[in-house]
């Protein structure tokens, strides 16, 4: 799988990091979100470019104790959380996490995926609610925890996904199946809806943690 192509790949804001909490892969989304671009962050940990805060306003994200760092180490699944990540300015922006990790052979050596959905405009500050910092989002379903009895998936449709799950374009998918973008935009629709995910990082998390992929 190549992390940084499916990272870039996303519309969403996401960001990678290796086992050390260096950011190896950044996305335009992510620059918008939080007005650095990606030479700014590449190599840094990432504690010091988000500096993200529980919903008290107590500093999270740190070099020494990362929560989830350590639940990744240990390959225990991350619920989504809420934090609050600062802008270039100083700003806080309220941001849902959702977390995918990638272990490659030894427990340690691991690639975790971040994917942020705003949770208000960037451009504003609204005082963070009183309430736990690890707290899930509102979801229509959690299909991460709920594996298909089968796979629900067509061979081409597989096929499809395993190229998303490589970061591969829409453009190139149709230039190497040979089929047109319009069907390789269904085959894609169909996936999320048969997976009851949201976009395609959703969708390579779900196959990844049930096998799919």
């Amino acid at each position: 799988m190549d992390v940084s192509r499916l990272v870039r790949s996303s519309a969403d804001p996401v960001f990678a990091t290796n086992q050390d909490n260096r950011i190896i892969a950044w996305n335009d989304a992510m620059a918008k979100l939080v007005g650095r671009d990606t030479a700014q962050v590449l190599g840094h940990p990432c504690h010091e470019i988000l500096c993200g805060k529980d919903a008290f306003g107590n500093k999270y994200c740190n070099g020494g104790g990362c929560g989830v760092r350590e639940m990744v180490g240990r390959e225990e699944p991350v619920r989504r959380f809420i934090l609050a990540v600062e802008d270039a300015s100083g700003k806080p922006v309220r941001v849902a996490y959702s977390i995918l990790a990638i272990h490659r052979g030894e427990r340690s050596e691991h690639t975790v995926v971040h994917l942020l959905q705003p949770l208000e405009p960037s451009g504003e500050s609204a005082p963070l609610k009183t309430r736990a910092a690890f707290v899930p989002a509102p979801r229509p379903s959690s299909p991460e925890l709920r594996p298909p009895a089968a796979n629900p998936l067509t061979p081409r449709e597989i096929e499809v996904f395993h190229l998303i799950a490589d970061g591969v374009s829409t453009q190139e998918i149709a230039e190497r199946l040979f089929i047109s973008i319009v069907t390789v935009r269904n085959h894609i629709q169909r996936i999320l809806r048969k997976l009851e995910v949201r976009n395609r990082l959703e969708a390579v998390c779900r196959g990844l943690r049930t096998g799919l992929i």
